[in-house]
């Protein structure tokens, strides 16, 4: 946003005025400057950082109105500038949203009169600091898991599916771990694109350079190797 306000029309303008503004700031801090000069700074001081806090939430305003998308964190959505947007948001898309705070969500989500959630409630849940249990339990559960567990996923009773899709197609590993994921969270549903199905790491060129040890080339050749850390004092 601070680009675009740099690049947009009427910025020169406030860069005139924080010049002045930088006159006036010398006098001020000059000891040798009468006091009457001082007493004058100060007053076109007050009035000219007026003037450029005016000027620039007008071409913030005009941005932000003119956008086609505006990108945010959920807590960033409180920006008062954003209440400037006669009628809202179209849509609301809160993107990770299985990891973020129901409190932080409602902040965007009354600035839209449409919301999509994005995310994976069976991966990474919020990150809590607190040490209070209860205070933990309650903000765990985000507003994600919780519609899902209201309105359920996608129905596989033979009926159609309510408030959620499942992307059922994954484009990142090999099959052997898409597999052992699909059957431990979802239901076996998980899909593998050809792309990756049987992609390795002995295919990357890095993999290859260095893996002279035998040990490493079948290690490279591994798709998913589970290793139990009982009694190796790794608690996470």
């Amino acid at each position: 946003l601070e680009a675009l306000v740099q690049n947009a029309d009427g910025t020169e303008i406030v860069a005139d005025v924080r010049n002045e503004l930088q006159s006036f700031l010398r006098i001020l801090s000059n000891p040798k400057s009468r006091s009457g000069d001082k007493r004058i700074a100060y007053r076109e001081m007050k009035s000219l950082r007026k003037e450029v806090r005016t000027r620039e939430e007008k071409v913030v305003r005009e941005l932000i109105s003119t956008a086609q998308v505006v990108l945010a964190t959920t807590v960033g959505a409180a920006n008062r500038m954003l209440e400037k947007v006669e009628d809202g948001f179209d849509l609301v898309v809160i993107d990770e949203a299985a990891q973020a705070l129901e409190a932080s969500c409602w902040i965007p989500i009354l600035r839209g009169r449409k919301v999509v959630l994005a995310g994976d409630h069976c991966q990474l849940p919020p990150t809590i600091k607190t040490k209070h249990h209860r205070a933990q339990v309650g903000l765990a559960k985000t507003m994600f898991e919780r519609l899902m567990q209201l309105y359920g996923d996608d129905d596989r009773n033979n009926k159609a599916p309510r408030i959620s899709r499942m992307l059922k197609v994954q484009y990142r590993m090999h099959e052997d771990i898409a597999n052992w994921a699909s059957m431990a969270m979802y239901h076996g549903e998980l899909l593998t694109h050809e792309s990756v199905r049987s992609r390795t790491l002995r295919q990357l060129s890095v993999v290859q350079s260095s893996s002279s040890d035998a040990s490493l080339k079948d290690l490279a050749e591994t798709t998913l190797l589970l290793v139990d850390t009982a009694g190796c004092d790794m608690y996470e």
